[in-house]
């Protein structure tokens, strides 16, 4: 979530502080707040397929009417090039946030990392090992069978 949610903000702070907008740029907002919003919801991997992750995230209405006319444009082909910030579709990105942002305050750094700094040497040092093996026997392991 932490991941989704700084690319959302730095996708914010760049496009959603001025007056216009390359349209496109809202999929770049959207996707990773959807998907805060289904790892919020639901906890497990989140889908690949945009489609999928809109359709099972935002219920129909008019937020829902609103990217659905921009997903229309965009596979017909329409070059979503410049124009006006959309109001409602940027308030619901920047609401969104907001609401992330708590939840990603609660689980930050809260969780031991000791097990997991111990394990991840526990590799290097196999590793390390391996190499130090291969490196003083270099024909170990290969002997014609």
């Amino acid at each position: 979530m932490y991941h989704y949610m700084s690319m959302a903000d730095r996708n914010r702070r760049t496009y959603l502080d001025a007056s216009t907008i390359r349209l496109k740029r809202y999929f770049y907002m959207l996707r990773p707040v959807l998907a805060c919003e289904w790892l919020t919801e639901r906890g497990s991997v989140v889908p690949m397929q945009f489609g999928t992750l809109l359709d099972e995230v935002v219920p129909h209405g008019p937020i829902r009417s609103i990217i659905d006319d921009l997903l229309d444009r965009k596979r017909a082909g329409i070059e979503l090039g410049e124009g006006p910030v959309i109001p409602e579709l940027s308030n619901f990105i920047v609401q969104k946030m907001e609401t992330f942002k708590e939840v990603v305050k609660g689980t930050e750094f809260t969780e031991p990392w000791e097990p997991l700094d111990d394990y991840f040497r526990q590799i290097l040092s196999t590793v390390a090992q391996t190499k130090a093996n291969k490196t003083l026997h270099p024909t170990a392991g290969n002997a014609p069978v």
